[in-house]
């Protein structure tokens, strides 16, 4: 067997691909035999994963308790297993699989590790420079056409199916989840970080769209189409947007 072979082998054993009996084949026997010296490495690996996804989702994990969650987690690696260098990104598939596999009881589990996850990744987003309102004098009628608003790493767009905004800060000031009433409504979220600290705010529909094209480089003119439903109001609407996103840190740089 060649050494990538070996490592594969190595590999399905640890992950549980295949049957641990199979170890003997690889590993020598010694105060432990084949299986159980692999089976070491095994429960090391899958704890490791447990206590990552413990701690991205501490507001999951507190509505399912820990045994649920434990069960919910080494179902989701079964089915996502870790495929990125780093661990950082292990959860981010978690909203996708709970709304594919909604917790009886609990249909807002989705949302609420939607929002834990962009606000995990929110925190780990590289440094971006921070444009001023100053910046927004570069708009002019003349440039208004090219301009783009470029915003920081650190921002996050959700469209979730329940408003869990109440729910999260119950949870983080201590009280239980099931004092809390939670509202099914679509609800658009932007998750974003001042400094060392995290936020996140619900917007309009509109808002969440501008913004959404704002992260995919659109011109000015787009991010204003998207208050379009707005009547009258659009231009109004949209640039009462785009300078809160200034105000609040948002927006990394204004290009003409």
């Amino acid at each position: 067997m060649t050494l990538e072979g070996l490592q594969h082998e190595m590999w399905e054993l640890i992950v549980g691909g295949v049957p641990l009996e199979r170890a003997a084949v690889l590993v020598k026997a010694g105060a432990l035999s084949p299986a159980e010296r692999v089976g070491v490495y095994a429960e090391m690996y899958w704890l490791r994963l447990r206590d990552v996804l413990r701690a991205e989702f501490p507001q999951v994990r507190a509505v399912l308790g820990d045994e649920d969650f434990d069960v919910l987690a080494a179902k989701y690696v079964r089915a996502h297993p870790s495929t990125h260098p780093s661990l950082d990104w292990l959860g981010q598939q978690l909203a996708t699989f709970l709304r594919e596999r909604p917790v009886e009881g609990a249909p807002f589990l989705a949302d609420l590790a939607a929002l834990e996850f962009a606000r995990n990744q929110v925190f780990i987003a590289p440094d971006s420079p921070v444009a001023g309102r100053d910046a927004l004098t570069r708009v002019t009628p003349e440039t208004a056409a090219t301009t783009r608003f470029t915003l920081t790493h650190a921002v996050q767009v959700l469209s979730l199916e329940h408003d869990v905004r109440a729910l999260f800060r119950a949870q983080a000031d201590g009280a239980s989840w099931r004092d809390v009433e939670i509202a099914r409504q679509p609800t658009a979220l932007v998750v974003f970080r001042q400094g060392f600290e995290v936020f996140h705010d619900a917007v309009s529909a509109e808002e969440a769209s501008a913004l959404t094209l704002a992260l995919t480089g659109a011109t000015l003119p787009a991010l204003c189409d998207a208050f379009a439903t707005c009547g009258e109001e659009a231009p109004a609407r949209a640039f009462q947007a785009i300078a809160s996103w200034v105000t609040e840190g948002l927006v990394a740089r204004v290009e003409v």
